[in-house]
């Protein structure tokens, strides 16, 4: 039987912390460990702030989407749908009708 291989991570990549098994497993030094502590707090830092870096200035900002207006557009619809479902027992032309201008609601919606 052949023995399976695989790499020892140096480090936890959701937090950054340094393996304490690796020299145990290994048998060799933990690279990182020789890296200044201050360095590792600096480089967690800024790998944590590149998982969350905003928009570029070369997109069009103004042509992006109001959140807050498609939000509320999008729950005027959906309340707009649950009445026509309602309506359905009571008319169904009425309630075709409800549910018709919903869908022009979520046209609207997405020209927001």
């Amino acid at each position: 039987m052949s023995k399976i291989k695989f790499q020892v991570p140096t480090h936890d990549p959701q937090t950054g912390e340094l393996n304490p098994y690796f020299e145990e497993l290994t048998g060799i030094k933990n690279p990182l460990s020789q890296i200044d502590k201050t360095d590792i707090l600096y480089l967690r830092k800024n790998l944590m702030k590149g998982l969350k870096t905003p928009p570029s200035k070369d997109k069009n900002l103004d042509k992006m989407p109001n959140q807050k207006w498609h939000q509320i557009i999008s729950f005027i619809k959906s309340g707009i749908r649950i009445v026509g479902y309602i309506l359905i027992p009571f008319d169904l032309v009425i309630a075709a009708s409800v549910l018709v201008f919903s869908e022009i609601i979520g046209i609207v919606e997405e020209l927001v």
